[in-house]
């Protein structure tokens, strides 16, 4: 699998990033002189300008074998954005990517930690462990972030998984108040897909808000998500020429760009 390389500290980027959307515009005109306007829904591009600054020898190494496997901008490759989540339907989790045991029963529309009323409250009425679960298309190889509020009417502790062959958990204590849990790590794995999970004990029920994955050690600020997600497996280098700057102690500098097709 073909993906964009972490730096050493299993971060995406160094700030500044930037990132850029164009859309296209279609035009009509009519023989009248009438004029019809409309966005183009099958061409939408996000660029990013990714800037890496001190990389050492190594971790310049791997953009540069991943440009030769590419072939410069010629083939695809998976690119995951800092600055985004990597889940889908982040707050609709009866959408069809959120896999869901037998025994999980679902409440939405109830308050959450930012005023508003889009946490979801999720039960297990089964009579063992039962998860909630979505999938995305990323190597296991790679550090990631998995985050989400928590609280609970009565004291619960419910455990948030990394998955992908191997598994890590961590507990998570709920309590009456909203609070924020995260496990993250690198699994170290050979697998192309990562799995994210909330597990509940039998009986136990927790509000929800917030799911969200980021591909660095920390969670970020929570970003909502719907059909698209910061994951992009058709990412390609936006030019056939890469130029680093060689500093000092070895270390090397270079902003890379990055295109790919925009969904959701």
């Amino acid at each position: 699998m073909l993906t964009f390389p972490q730096l050493s500290s299993g971060a995406m980027g160094q700030f500044p990033l930037k990132a850029r959307v164009s859309r296209r515009t279609v035009t009509n005109r009519g023989a009248g002189g009438s004029l019809v306007q409309w966005v183009d829904p099958s061409w939408a591009f996000v660029e990013w300008d990714l800037r890496r600054d001190d990389l050492s020898a190594s971790e310049w190494e791997a953009v540069e074998m991943l440009f030769a496997d590419t072939e410069g901008g010629l083939l695809p490759f998976t690119f995951l954005d800092p600055m985004d989540n990597l889940l889908r339907w982040s707050e609709d989790l009866a959408s069809a990517v959120w896999v869901k045991g037998s025994g999980i029963q679902l409440t939405a529309g109830l308050a959450d930690p930012l005023g508003t009323t889009r946490a979801v409250r999720v039960r297990n009425t089964g009579a063992t462990p039962q998860r909630l679960s979505q999938t995305i298309a990323a190597p296991a190889d790679m550090t990631y972030c998995f985050s989400a509020y928590l609280r609970a009417s009565a004291a619960t502790t419910a455990r948030l998984v990394r998955a992908s062959g191997v598994s890590e958990e961590k507990a998570a204590a709920a309590g009456s108040a909203w609070r924020r849990f995260a496990t993250s790590g690198n699994l170290g794995g050979a697998g192309t897909t990562m799995t994210f999970s909330v597990d509940l004990d039998p009986g136990a029920e927790v509000d929800v808000f917030g799911l969200q994955v980021d591909a660095q050690p920390a969670a970020s600020p929570y970003k909502v998500t719907t059909n698209g997600s910061g994951v992009y497996p058709d990412a390609r280098f936006g030019s056939d020429e890469l130029r680093v700057t060689a500093g000092s102690l070895g270390l090397n500098s270079a902003t890379v760009h990055i295109v790919a097709r925009l969904e959701g």
